[in-house]
């Protein structure tokens, strides 16, 4: 069977479930209480508040090498991370 992303559902706190949407890629989302998936926009320096309120308290941070010096911790200040430097390959 070949996964279909549209059965995805994602913790809306105030709400209980909803569906998955693309649009909704560019921000992090509660996969199941109290852990959150997000792209690197979603812990930029403009989100700290965001982050503080819904409880964050440690980032994982999952890049390529060449990426280092602009994907890296906004908040060592506040949060603890663990970064992993792991090469993408699409044949994989």
């Amino acid at each position: 069977d070949s996964f279909n992303p549209s059965i995805l559902m994602t913790t809306d706190l105030a709400c209980g479930f909803e569906e998955w949407e693309y649009a909704m890629r560019r921000e992090m989302q509660e996969i199941i209480p109290g852990l959150f998936l997000g792209p690197y926009a979603a812990a930029m320096k403009s989100k700290l508040d965001c982050l503080k309120q819904d409880g964050i308290t440690h980032i994982v941070c999952i890049r390529q090498s060449i990426e280092a010096n602009f994907v890296r911790p906004n908040f060592p200040q506040h949060f603890r991370y663990l970064v992993l430097d792991i090469a993408d390959s699409p044949t994989e």
